[in-house]
């Protein structure tokens, strides 16, 4: 009963998926290293006769265009599509890869089918600003749902890391080395298997029984015990040691650096978003004046919202707040509606596009952006790029009435049924 009440709260509870995008950066970051290492040593791995003769097929392109679907995730861009390719080369890729072939590639497998149905754009992705800018309109912004169902955070661990664990432990369990305490140091005494020397360590005969004991005792528990929320936390500084020490030790780091990326998911994710408030400023330092019955300005705001993720700016309206800064007392309303204008700290005005260069430079982390394009000949074209795309609006007021900026019926909601009574995004998952 107390495990059926488990699942049943896992599959129903929504949280924030803000550490599933999180999980999704630093996983994608990891894959893609583990890709370039196998493409470095692709004649070795996949050719018939190293450099001379190439296997059933040249997995060169297939590389190439991986790194590129790789980059797609990580940004989360056409996230859908690029997970589908993305396991489909896995499936390539790994299978092939016979004469080097070690157990992180099941997981890899694994998980990278399991991102085909995950909502791993659903924050901190260029998808989600994409899904913003198309259905936000005059005056109803679109709030994307950044609640998900707790299985996205659980099914990934299940199948990366306990079910891997559940099937070292029968290894384990008929290994005397293990059995006698002596699973830790002994593979760590061969210099021919490690790549740095942790000799001192593995001369605490009592550390390494300990080590190699809880070792034993952990991967045992494991996929039993992480479904409950109180373990989770000492099962992520557990696993994340072991593995930061698999790390250390053996010339696997992408193997030890996935598992970390999977125990990322058992980080409560309400410490993600304590983690980025921290890094947010109290009180932004840059104010961007725009028409709020602008379509395309209320597009731009919602792109200026989305990157300034340090809180450095704020979009303010035009209308009902010019008055209140002295920096704009000299400027007519009609001018401050027609162009953009900004404000710096020291109440310098900034217009048309070095309005934007200012917006850069402020959000702290495209500031090397906004230093190269205020460059001479860089700005030159970025004034005409900025004059083309602002159009007629510095001769006469964007407005929904002569604004081409379409409009879109808002998307189905993950509750809301496709064609067949059931058949919706959350049931489906």
């Amino acid at each position: 009963m107390m495990y059926k009440k488990i699942f049943k709260k896992i599959f129903n509870e929504k949280i924030d998926a803000i550490g599933l995008s999180v999980f999704r950066m630093f996983y994608i970051a990891v894959l893609f290293f583990e890709i370039k290492q196998l493409y470095t040593f692709r004649h070795i791995i996949y050719d018939k006769e190293p450099f001379e003769i190439i296997g059933e097929f040249d997995v060169t392109f297939l590389f190439k265009f991986w790194f590129i679907i790789v980059f797609l995730l990580f940004i989360g861009l056409f996230t859908r599509i690029a997970t589908i390719i993305n396991y489909i080369f896995s499936v390539l890729i790994f299978s092939s890869a016979i004469t080097f072939e070690y157990h992180v590639f099941y997981a890899y497998v694994g998980i990278n089918f399991l991102l085909i149905f995950m909502p791993i754009s659903r924050v901190l992705s260029i998808d989600n600003l994409i899904q913003k800018i198309k259905y936000t309109s005059l005056g109803q912004p679109y709030k994307v749902d950044k609640k998900i169902l707790k299985i996205n955070y659980i099914v990934p661990v299940f199948v990366g890391i306990g079910l891997v664990y559940f099937d070292s432990i029968f290894h384990k369990f008929s290994s005397k080395m293990w059995m006698e305490g002596l699973g830790v140091w002994l593979p760590s005494s061969l210099p021919m298997v490690t790549w740095n020397d942790t000799s001192f360590l593995l001369n605490q005969k009592w550390l390494v029984l300990f080590l190699g004991y809880l070792v034993l005792v952990f991967e045992t528990v494991f996929i039993f015990l992480f479904w409950f929320k109180k373990f989770r936390v000492p099962f992520f500084i557990l696993g994340t040691f072991f593995h930061i020490g698999i790390l250390i030790a053996y010339p696997i780091p992408w193997f030890a650096l996935t598992a970390v990326a999977l125990y990322l998911l058992m980080v409560p994710v309400c410490f993600w978003r304590r983690i980025f408030n921290a890094f947010k400023l109290k009180s932004p330092i840059y104010k961007f004046y725009y028409d709020i019955e602008c379509p395309l300005c209320n597009k731009v705001v919602v792109v200026i919202r989305h990157f300034d993720i340090f809180n450095t700016t704020n979009c303010i309206p035009v209308q009902g707040n010019y008055n209140n800064d002295v920096a704009l007392q000299a400027i007519d309303e009609e001018s401050l509606l027609i162009n953009i204008h900004g404000v710096t700290q020291n109440n310098k005005v900034k217009v048309g596009f070095w309005a934007y260069v200012q917006l850069l430079k402020t959000m702290i982390y495209t500031y090397p952006l906004g230093l190269f394009i205020s460059l001479p000949g860089i700005s030159f074209i970025g004034i005409k790029i900025y004059k083309f795309i602002a159009g007629t609006r510095l001769t006469e007021r964007c407005t929904v009435e002569n604004c081409a900026m379409p409009v879109f019926n808002k998307p189905l909601s993950e509750t809301e049924d496709v064609m067949i009574q059931g058949l919706n995004q959350l049931n489906i998952t």
